[in-house]
């Protein structure tokens, strides 16, 4: 028999499994790409589900809004139906992040913030600790966090080592957060993720001497693999034929393109790995396969509309992320 909680979280994921039907579909994200330019490619969003979202948009420029209207729709979904709440704390994580990212380079002059109410976190609470030096203290230890960062970049002057530090620091805390779960398929999610973050340090870091520590433990690629330098040998000390050739894939794809590639890499093994959850008609694994997949496809509407701005070409466009 099952209990009120299982019946609420069986519904919810029925719920949601009837919202992918919303998703779009390849001849959406086809139109475009084909598009000729960034506010005819928004305006394909108009014909889509995305359509209910435009109400507070000004314009092509606003699609950030939409798109995370769109993911806070889906999250106070959850939230209203779902009986073990805090325990979905893990989700909301990144948005935290990037908030504080966003904020820290605003901080330094580097950039106007962007900022999101998708976090667990207060914007508000975060913007008077980051921007004014308030001394109130945020969850996740987030005060030391942020003066850790600010000291590091003042070493070096090197923007780039904030999203790095904060990128590493992020994935830390999901990993706590995630393991409170005890979830089989999330820990393999989980693991993935640490693989890609250590990758993608290699190859950023490659030609330079970096710290173990800036390594990430307990992925599926060992992490003694990364002490090698050369790129060809390293796939060769991997025994597993699998992971064997998902490195190579991604060798491939930074000697082509650059870092950037991982991203587009990333978005297919992530999804492959979220798509088995999607099948089981309860508990939290499902929950957070809907959201993982909504997380990855409003990143790469994201991502055609600033190529599409940026002016690229059609099919690199194709090439840039592999649809």
């Amino acid at each position: 028999m099952l209990t009120q909680n299982n019946t609420q979280n069986a519904y919810l994921v029925s719920l949601l499994k009837s919202l992918r039907t919303e998703f779009l579909d390849s001849n959406d994200i086809e139109r475009m790409i084909g598009a000729k330019g960034r506010d005819e490619a928004f305006n394909v969003l108009n014909d889509t589900a995305y359509a209910k979202h435009f109400s507070e948009s000004k314009g092509a420029h606003d699609f950030d809004l939409v798109l995370n209207k769109s993911l806070l729709e889906v999250k106070d979904l959850i939230l209203k139906i779902f009986s073990k709440k805090k325990i979905l704390d893990f989700l909301w994580l990144k948005y935290d992040f990037l908030n504080i990212k966003s904020l820290i380079k605003a901080k330094l002059g580097k950039q106007k913030p962007t900022l999101n109410s998708l976090g667990a976190v207060d914007v508000s609470d975060l913007q008077k600790v980051v921007l004014e030096d308030d001394k109130q203290k945020l969850p996740y230890n987030f005060n030391a966090l942020i003066i850790d960062v600010l000291e590091r970049y003042a070493m070096d002057e090197d923007a780039q080592d904030i999203d790095f530090y904060l990128d590493r620091a992020y994935l830390n805390l999901f990993i706590q957060e995630i393991r409170k779960v005890k979830s089989k398929a999330l820990n393999n999610f989980l693991r993935r993720e640490i693989d890609l973050f250590n990758v993608k340090t290699y190859f950023r870091f490659k030609d330079k001497e970096i710290e173990e520590e800036a390594f990430i433990p307990d992925g599926l690629i060992p992490l003694e693999k990364f002490r090698i330098k050369d790129g060809e040998k390293l796939i060769e000390s991997i025994n597993d034929f699998h992971e064997r050739a998902l490195l190579k894939g991604l060798k491939s794809g930074v000697e082509k393109e650059g870092v950037a590639s991982l991203e587009r890499e990333a978005r297919k093994i992530l999804l492959d790995i979220v798509s088995q959850m999607e099948r089981r008609i309860m508990g939290i694994e499902p929950v957070f396969a809907f959201w993982q997949t909504k997380v990855l496809e409003t990143k790469l509407i994201h991502r055609i509309l600033t190529l599409k701005n940026a002016g690229v070409a059609e099919d690199m466009i194709h090439q840039l992320t592999g649809m």
